[in-house]
């Protein structure tokens, strides 16, 4: 799958920007965006750029990877 720079929120009212791609997401979300420790159903709002949906936790990583990083399921 490609790599992209991270379009969730980031310092100063910016945007992360770090590079991701579908090995790096679970650390990245879990360690730059909190996204951890969280129960299985819990629902998640994506904050990436003009996303906004809502995810079950346990398919985020999913969503991340499908819906911004291309990688084709």
């Amino acid at each position: 799958c490609h790599t992209a720079q991270c379009q969730y929120p980031g310092l100063n009212n910016g945007l992360c920007g770090e590079n991701i791609s579908c090995d790096t997401a679970p650390a990245h979300f879990a360690t730059r965006h909190n996204i951890k420790n969280l129960s299985r159903d819990t629902n998640v709002i994506c904050d990436w750029y003009n996303c906004g949906k809502s995810v079950v936790r346990h398919n985020f990583i999913r969503h991340i990877r499908e819906a911004h990083l291309g990688h084709l399921r």
